[in-house]
């Protein structure tokens, strides 16, 4: 019996007995099946009762779960989601098809969302909110953020995460050039804005809550980093000091990556290395000499924290000592390592006052190196 003929009978019953009819069906089979046959069937199957919930895999007797074939998903995807999302209040999907599935509609009434086959490291994500959370540093609700963020994307082609994150690191890196504030460290992401320069630790916060204000998850990893990395453009009083660099959750390849290459301005990268070049030195001038600053997203890629060079094996000290782990901000960091004792808490008060008179030297030279 062809599709055609079977609309015709089905016509002929009233719309309560086809509910209850329909009602005994699997709903996704319903939806694919009828699903612009006529008007009439059209209206009835949009309801609730049949696209609450939608479950977009199939499982085998060894419980390992399999996305639909291909002309199911397409059908769904391209005729069905755009007209029922709306209606949509859960969705059973696996990593593999979830994309396509979640790109579908804008699913405005969604609360549910049950992922299978997922691996260790994406359940970790789903399920710790922090990464998505404001904090006194990381302000992503801040009026400024949400409007730089809204504008930032708007010149997205594809309109996807990855590429929304790409355009947030170009933005940090080279609209908010490398340089010191007064406020040294104790910045809050909004307050980068208006001070229109920064280091690592203040455009992490920024690029932080950018990517945050746009519902890309992300955490901020701390270590002690060899300060020669700044020779060239500060005298060093100390041999290491807190480096900050910032965990991306790429959810379309379902890893974190990590990067810090928004930290150096392009103009600040393109002079840097040619002096590093010129006086065969791997670290110094706010970078190291195969530091990168293009970023796709995908790779890990750093412009100080490159450990992974072939070159550190020549530092007389190593590029990092200590690695302290992910922390809610700057803040959350420095309130943990003051639990260590009072000096330290005292140098960090003690530093705080000194240091504007040494922002404005090391901020010129940096000027100097960025005009050559």
């Amino acid at each position: 019996m062809n599709m055609q003929h079977s609309c015709v009978q089905l016509t002929d019953l009233p719309d309560e007995l086809l509910i209850m009819i329909f009602k005994k069906l699997n709903n996704m089979q319903v939806l694919h099946s009828l699903m612009g046959a006529n008007m009439r069937l059209n209206e009835i199957i949009r309801d609730q009762t049949f696209t609450d919930r939608l479950t977009f895999v199939k499982w085998s007797f060894n419980k390992f779960f399999y996305p639909l074939s291909d002309t199911t998903l397409d059908r769904f995807c391209q005729q069905i989601l755009p007209q029922i999302h709306h209606h949509v209040k859960w969705l059973d999907v696996e990593p593999l098809s979830m994309k396509r599935i979640l790109l579908a509609g804008e699913y405005p009434n969604l609360y549910g969302l049950s992922i299978y086959n997922i691996e260790e490291e994406i359940i970790q994500y789903f399920f710790n909110e922090a990464d998505l959370s404001a904090t006194h540093y990381i302000d992503h609700h801040h009026l400024s953020i949400t409007s730089l963020a809204k504008e930032i994307i708007r010149h997205s082609e594809n309109n996807t995460p990855t590429e929304h994150a790409i355009l947030i690191h170009d933005y940090v890196r080279d609209s908010i050039p490398f340089g010191w504030s007064g406020r040294f460290w104790n910045e809050t992401a909004s307050d980068v804005i208006k001070t229109g320069r920064g280091f690592c630790n203040t455009k992490s916060s920024l690029f932080a809550a950018l990517l945050r204000a746009v519902g890309i998850p992300c955490r901020l990893q701390f270590v002690d980093i060899n300060t020669q990395i700044l020779h060239g453009l500060v005298d060093p009083s100390i041999t290491y000091e807190l480096h900050t660099y910032t965990d991306f959750f790429n959810i379309e390849q379902q890893r974190w990556c990590h990067v810090d290459s928004y930290i150096v301005d392009t103009a600040l990268v393109s002079a840097a290395k040619e002096k590093l070049v010129q006086e065969n030195t791997i670290i110094g001038y706010g970078l190291h000499r195969d530091g990168q600053s293009e970023w796709n997203s995908i790779d890990n890629t750093f412009i100080q924290y490159v450990t992974n060079s072939e070159q550190n094996e020549k530092l007389e000290r190593p590029l990092t000592i200590h690695k302290y782990g992910h922390f809610a901000d700057i803040g959350a960091f420095y309130e943990a390592a003051d639990q260590h004792g009072v000096q330290d808490r005292l140098s960090n008060r003690l530093f705080k006052w000194i240091f504007p008179l040494l922002i404005m030297p090391r901020n010129r030279a940096v000027e100097n190196l960025r005009k050559r």
